[in-house]
């Protein structure tokens, strides 16, 4: 059930819109019955009693009909995605949304965590660089990229936004030289960012200094 994630009380609204009912059904089937509903967003798998109930909007925990303890629900991540930031979409699967404005890295990640709560987008796997690959295709960009990591807190200790190492796992390497903390004219440099063209590498910049670094940037919200 790849298409659901499921569904905390604390992080969804809850709506009653029931589109189905069915006994006797095991967690597994009761997703793949909400597959076959195109308006269904949302299943509850109630254990103890055998039934599946879908709903054609996001809902949390706090339904009267379904006993809290004994329920499960899942909800489909692409309408956590879109409920999630306005114009994100889930590419991948993952909640990106790419914005056409260059901005200082500090900038950039304020921006991302005022839409959502979001981030500057991680590269830690070959599927995310396909996936950034296919934005900046899609968005004719040909310009530096920021990349959701720092080393704000030890220096030459660059880590992605969620705290896991950057050097551990990054689907790109570092340029030939970087990381190098060079930035005569700039202060430290404490931020990523991603080298346009064909040949690309990692590169450290300043976060947010006179005068600023502009980089475009991809925003993400974990699901």
């Amino acid at each position: 059930m790849t298409s659901f994630t499921r569904a905390n009380a604390d992080d969804v609204s809850f709506t009653a819109n029931v589109l189905f009912t069915v006994q006797t059904m095991s967690q597994v089937e009761c997703g793949q019955e909400c597959l076959r509903h195109e308006t269904c967003v949302t299943f509850t798998f109630v254990t103890s009693e055998g039934f599946c109930r879908g709903h054609n909007d996001v809902m949390s925990l706090v339904d009267s009909h379904v006993p809290t303890p004994l329920a499960r629900s899942f909800v489909r991540t692409e309408a956590l995605c879109s409920q999630a930031g306005e114009s994100f979409s889930l590419q991948a699967g993952l909640c990106v949304r790419a914005f056409n404005d260059v901005m200082s890295f500090d900038d950039a990640n304020q921006t991302c965590n005022q839409h959502g709560g979001g981030h500057i987008m991680h590269l830690k796997t070959a599927g995310e660089l396909q996936l950034l690959e296919s934005i900046i295709a899609e968005m004719g960009w040909n310009d530096w990229i920021w990349v959701g990591a720092d080393d704000k807190q030890v220096e030459g200790e660059f880590r992605w936004s969620d705290g896991s190492l950057l050097d551990a796992n990054s689907a790109v390497p570092w340029a030939s030289g970087e990381p190098n903390n060079y930035a005569e004219d700039f202060g430290q440099e404490d931020c990523v960012n991603l080298s346009p063209g064909t040949v690309k590498g990692l590169f450290d910049m300043p976060c947010d200094q006179s005068p600023a670094v502009m980089c475009l940037f991809v925003c993400q919200i974990d699901m």
